[in-house]
């Protein structure tokens, strides 16, 4: 009568149900393992690819985005020597707006530029380069002087 019970606990180890109640057990660990796994490498990714989009390459954006700015500042300090003397002030509050707008878009090029240890500041007193110089508070861009043609000295 003994072998009638080690037949039967064979019997249950041996039966199919076990052995697709195993491999079910089996795949559902390496499914939650790869899962997990999975989920770390996403994670790790994004925070790679917001390191990357957050930093250098919002850097050049705003560095971009400043120059643009300028260009248009330049523009105006031309149209400036062409307008009529009640226009000049209009014409200043649009370049000092856009100053400020460079000044600000360099800021932010500034901040989220990569910074190396072996880098060397940009500034030897301190200052970083996105803050405006200081000025008097006279007229923002002085009227240039006339210049004399050479036809002018002769006569």
């Amino acid at each position: 009568m003994r072998s009638r019970p080690v037949a039967t606990r064979l019997h249950l180890q041996e039966s199919i149900g076990a052995k697709i109640f195993g491999a079910f057990i089996a795949m559902g660990l390496i499914t939650g393992l790869l899962g997990g796994f999975g989920y770390y490498v996403l994670s790790s990714a994004g925070g790679f690819v917001e390191a990357t989009y957050d930093g250098p390459l919002q850097a050049v954006d705003f560095a971009r985005a400043a120059s643009l700015v300028f260009t248009q500042m330049d523009k105006e300090v031309l149209r400036r020597h062409s307008v009529a003397a009640e226009e000049r002030p209009a014409v200043d509050a649009k370049i000092d707006e856009l100053g400020k707008s460079f000044f600000e878009d360099l800021a932010v090029a500034e901040e989220r530029a990569p910074r190396s240890p072996r880098s060397a500041p940009v500034s030897s007193n301190g200052m970083s380069c996105a803050s405006p110089p200081r000025r008097a508070k006279a007229s923002p861009i002085s009227t240039p002087s006339p210049r004399r043609s050479s036809s002018d000295s002769t006569g």
